[in-house]
């Protein structure tokens, strides 16, 4: 184990013998830590020893052991002293690196680009920190981080992230291993490109677009948060939402123009692109249809020009339109949208031709609503044809003027004159003169020559039946927004009173009005007291006088034709049909007014209402109508001397207002289809409909004149009062004022029950 030197150094003394500094060793050398045992050749007891190691480590001990840890050649030097003299002596000891330790490189950190190259610089070490030169090291690299070459040459993969045990070195010594993990941590590049996703828009207008953008490092790796801006091009037509999506405006592009500016910034690098694209219509919403002449008349031909637009205005190109009359008669349009009258004129209220436009299977209908214009005129037509008006009443003549093929000529005026009967005004309103009888040509409406293409005059003529009024007044409940009283309306003069001045100023109200049959009293109810009960006035006089007084209340009179008894209803928690007596006046006139014990209760169901008596002509009978929540509305009739019970003469649903002057049939109202247009006549035997009236309004309230020829009605909408014939012409107004009337009562004449049957219609008719 290595090689050694001694060198003797030997001082002569006087009578004494030199030390001796020679010194064996139990090794020459070998790889630390390495323990040895020095033994020196000198025995003499008096030789001090001192023992100098060569790393720094010394000894006093005569046979020292010492462990070597430092790698290299050491001189082991001893110095022997005897008495004065001094003996040296030296050997070198070969020590080698012992087991391995462990490993360092240069560089110790690795940073580094995908692809990049480093020589790496590996060191070996053994367990004491002695470096070892002639390692053989291995090298080898995970997959994910690079490749390491033999000689510690690394490349750097493609994977950007901190890979923690990418490079492995190790070396092998004495049966030994050690071995160093080196982490690598692989950087994106600076910015090189950019990938836009879309590469370009193609949009209808208003919808939207997700972009996205992607950064990459020369390598390809995608850059995280980069700074992204996006900008729309066409300013305030379109816009960008904060999370990258692109918004088209509603005005479409001409062509591919820029529409985003994109600007990606990566630390100090920038790339700047734009995305183009193309913003095009919107789905097909409407199209319009005009017409290249304002004027459609029979026989000339019109052309239709239609454009399409989507929702925002924008005008588009079609792939089809159709066109289709809604009736053939109306003439003939073709695939090109040239429209040709037929032989008659037209005037139409609803669309006559329809367009339906196709763009990408998406359909639009256009309605055109037409209006030919009728040819010259050629004939009238008045309106009634044949009328019965009543003596100084006036009924509303209406003239229709025709074209050859029978069309309205709705601008025409016609001259109305009258020939005998009565007068007419401009408007086509008849006033009845006072002579009665037949009058043939009463009325003609003339077209002068040229006022609606006519050509030549025309004319037409009507004749006319004038007969005498069965009554001359009306009395009327009516209600304003503060008061409720009665007035009676004079059908000659056309004079509205009230029903007496002193009812005009007692704070009460005033209802249910009722003619005494002399027609000089008018019997009603008010609440003058606080509660209602019956009173009557004469009309001419005004005197007032009390008829009824019932603690719960009286109302609805009805005296009988006779004038010796009265009905009324107690509008008790259950209203009941009630008669009685009427007393004898006095020598003033005066009568004591009827008790509940005088009179006799002829309705006898406790869950309905039983309300409006009505007497038949004869006295005999009472009509009176039932109401109830459950069954609605019904019609009784009882005798008038409560020998029967009520029997039911009608289905459910109606209001009963008057009897035919022979007693066989009564005027309801009806309203089984909840308000149909008709004044029914029921008969009182088989409660079948016998005839009506008909009626352009809904009925509320009704009473037929004692002739049964006129019927005054109060319409439910509008709640104006209206005369008409009973057989539903010569309808007029009667009130105009601004209140509300409601049960109207004819003044009681005699009257012809056979004309009354004779003017009403069959239901069949209708």
């Amino acid at each position: 184990w290595g090689i050694f030197a001694a060198i003797t150094l030997v001082s002569a003394i006087a009578c004494s013998s030199p030390p001796e500094a020679e010194f064996e060793a139990s090794s020459g050398g070998g790889p630390v830590p390495l323990e040895v045992t020095f033994t020196p050749v000198e025995e003499s007891d008096d030789t001090s020893f001192f023992w100098e190691f060569g790393d720094g480590m010394t000894s006093d001990e005569r046979m020292p052991t010492h462990v070597f840890q430092d790698a290299g050649d050491l001189v082991v030097r001893l110095t022997a002293t005897k008495g004065g003299s001094e003996a040296v002596s030296m050997r070198t000891m070969r020590l080698e690196p012992g087991e391995p330790g462990w490993i360092t490189v240069e560089p110790s950190s690795l940073e580094l680009l995908s692809g990049e190259r480093v020589q790496i610089v590996p060191s070996a070490f053994d367990t004491l920190g002695n470096p070892i030169t002639d390692a053989e090291f291995m090298w080898s690299a995970s997959g994910a981080a690079g490749e390491v070459l033999a000689d510690g040459t690394f490349i750097a993969g493609p994977n950007v992230d901190v890979h923690d045990r990418a490079i492995t070195v190790e070396f092998e010594r004495l049966g030994g291993k050690a071995s160093l993990d080196l982490p690598v941590s692989i950087q994106y590049g600076d910015l090189d490109s950019i990938v836009l996703d879309p590469g370009s828009i193609n949009l209808r207008v208003n919808n939207r677009l997700d972009l996205n953008v992607i950064a990459r490092d020369a390598q390809g790796h995608v850059l995280p948060e980069p700074d992204i801006e996006l900008t729309a091009i066409r300013g305030v037509i379109d816009s960008i939402l904060p999370g990258g999506e692109f918004v088209a405006g509603t005005l479409p592009t001409q062509s591919e123009q820029p529409l985003v500016l994109v600007e990606v910034t990566v630390d100090d690098e920038t790339i700047t692109e734009t995305i183009r694209g193309t913003i095009t219509e919107g789905i097909l919403d409407r199209i319009n249809v005009t017409a290249l002449s304002e004027e459609i008349a029979v026989g000339n031909e019109v052309t239709f020009e239609v454009q399409a637009f989507d929702r925002f205005g924008n005008l588009l190109s079609l792939d089809s339109i159709d066109w289709e009359l809604v009736d053939d008669s109306y003439g003939e349009i073709d695939t090109e949208g040239r429209f040709v009258p037929g032989g008659a004129a037209v005037s139409a209220a609803g669309p006559l031709i329809t367009a339906i436009g196709e763009l990408e299977s998406v359909l639009a209908y256009a309605e055109i609503d037409l209006d030919v214009q009728p040819g010259p005129a050629t004939a009238i037509v008045i309106n009634p044809a044949v009328d019965s008006v009543v003596v100084g009443a006036g009924n509303p003549f209406g003239a229709l003027v025709l074209d050859d093929f029978g069309n309205v000529i709705e601008d025409a005026n016609v001259i109305w004159s009258a020939a005998d009967g009565g007068a007419i005004d401009a408007t086509g309103i008849f006033v009845a003169g006072f002579e009665t009888g037949d009058f043939p040509g009463a009325v003609t409406a003339t077209l002068p020559a040229g006022a609606s293409g006519n050509s030549e005059e025309i004319s037409a003529s009507v004749d006319l039946v004038i007969r005498d009024r069965s009554s001359d007044m009306l009395a009327v409940e009516v209600s304003s927004a503060t008061d409720t009283g009665i007035i009676i309306i004079d059908l000659v003069t056309s004079a509205i009173r009230s029903l007496a001045d002193e009812l005009d100023t007692n704070n009460g109200v005033e209802i249910s009005p009722a003619w005494w049959p002399d027609g000089q009293r008018v019997a009603f109810a008010s609440d003058v007291t606080g509660t209602l009960q019956i009173y009557d006035v004469d009309i001419d006089t005004g005197k007032i006088r009390q008829l009824v007084d019932v603690p719960a209340g009286s109302s609805m009179p009805a005296i009988s034709p006779d004038g010796s008894k009265i009905a009324f209803v107690v509008p008790d928690d259950v209203w009941h049909v009630y008669v009685a007596d009427l007393p004898e006046p006095d020598e003033n006139g005066d009568i004591s007014p009827i008790t509940l014990d005088q009179a006799t209760r002829l309705s006898d169901d406790d869950s309905v209402q039983n309300l409006l008596p009505v007497w038949s002509p004869d006295g005999t009978m009472i009509l009176f109508t039932i109401s109830t929540t459950i069954r609605d509305v019904e019609l009784f009739v009882v005798p008038a001397d409560g020998s029967e019970a009520p029997r039911r003469i009608s289905e459910a649903a109606y209001s009963g207002f008057a009897w035919s002057s022979d007693g066989e049939f009564v005027l309801v109202v009806d309203n089984l289809s909840g308000g149909a247009q008709n004044l029914l006549v029921i008969d009182v035997a088989s409660g079948e409909v016998h005839g009506f009236v008909p009626l352009p309004f809904e009925a509320f309230t009704a009473a037929w004149s004692p002739d049964n020829f006129e019927v005054a009605v109060v319409d439910r909408l509008t709640g104006a009062l209206w005369l008409l014939d009973s057989d539903g012409s010569s309808l007029r107004q009667a009130v105009t004022r601004d209140f509300i009337p409601r049960n109207p009562a004819w003044r009681p004449v005699p009257i012809d029950a056979e004309a009354v049957l004779a003017s009403l219609e069959e239901p069949a008719a209708a």
